[in-house]
């Protein structure tokens, strides 16, 4: 097996490059190889397989079908995404325009993946980058002095989700349901305090650690969204709009310590700024895919233009 390192200081990101010939002989190799890229993907922490010979949404859902996982369901997901089959999603559809800021998928809830597949059925003409940040280094660059305790501090995510018409999410694309029964027992299950509000829109509140320990390499990793549910993420302007038709608490998206005090704004400024200092953006070529250590690795996307169609798999 093949393996260049892109990040040799930091033991970072795998490339295996073999030029299968089709779907059944790259399925093959990997069952074959699955000890070995379960190795390799906790120590490099993201994976790309490229000319895997998959060249369909039909080639992706058999892969995903046939390796030794258990694939979710995209529950309790705050990006806007398609569902093309069983367990496959689109990539975030957000604008074109919009650079998607570094995260571990789900870090917000209990109901997380382990790791996320994307696959690359159409590369943009210029950007689109699926981005790689590794977590573990993250921890170590950004400043104590500026980031004070939060390490040792829970955070508290909030989502409004409005009830089928508003800014944001709505609850029922947000669970895959209209079941409030089935939402009201997914939330009792999975630690997440809700409130059903005025217009049919339900109030989520969850509160997570801030860094975890791997639980195969035994290491601390930064696994948290706390700038991304800020809604100082947005553009100036928008946050400044945002400001004046929200308080708080109403924000669709907003996070808070678990005692609901502020986190200061001069944080988040410096987890954006050292993640998109140290991020890794490959462009996509067809019939690529990339394999995450969703809980040590964070991921993103760069603006692009042309037409972009990149699926994933969450497991």
């Amino acid at each position: 097996m093949n393996l260049e390192i892109i990040n040799k200081e930091e033991d970072f990101f795998g490339i295996i490059e073999e030029s299968w010939a089709g779907p059944e002989e790259f399925i093959e190799w990997f069952n074959h190889h699955e000890e070995e890229i379960e190795q390799y993907l906790v120590k490099y922490g993201v994976i790309r397989f490229k000319k895997t010979g998959l060249k369909t949404n039909v080639d992706f859902q058999k892969f995903i079908a046939e390796i030794n996982i258990k694939p979710l369901d995209y529950i309790d997901g705050n990006s806007p995404r398609t569902k093309k089959s069983s367990k496959i999603y689109t990539s975030t559809e957000y604008p074109a325009e919009v650079f998607i800021s570094m995260h571990n998928e789900l870090s917000y809830s209990n109901y997380f993946p382990k790791k996320i597949f994307f696959f690359c059925l159409t590369p943009a003409e210029e950007g689109g980058e699926t981005t790689a940040l590794n977590g573990y280094s993250l921890l170590e660059k950004l400043d104590p002095a500026i980031m004070g305790d939060f390490f040792d501090r829970n955070i508290k995510y909030i989502r409004n989700l409005h009830g089928g018409s508003g800014i944001g999410a709505s609850w029922q694309e947000t669970f895959e349901s209209d079941d409030k029964a089935f939402i009201e027992a997914f939330c009792l299950e999975n630690e997440i305090k809700i409130s059903w509000k005025e217009n049919n829109s339900l109030r989520l509140e969850q509160v997570r650690p801030a860094v975890l320990e791997h639980p195969k390499s035994g290491r601390k990793i930064w696994f948290n969204q706390a700038d991304q549910f800020h809604p100082s993420n947005n553009p100036p302007e928008v946050y400044e709009a945002m400001k004046y038709l929200y308080e708080e608490d109403e924000f669709p998206l907003y996070v808070t310590y678990e005692d609901g005090s502020e986190i200061p704004e001069s944080i988040f400024e410096h987890i954006r700024s050292v993640s998109r200092a140290n991020l890794i953006a490959l462009p996509w070529e067809k019939e690529d895919i990339m394999l995450f250590d969703n809980m040590s690795v964070l991921h993103g996307r760069n603006p692009f233009s042309g037409k972009r169609e990149i699926l994933l798999s969450m497991a």
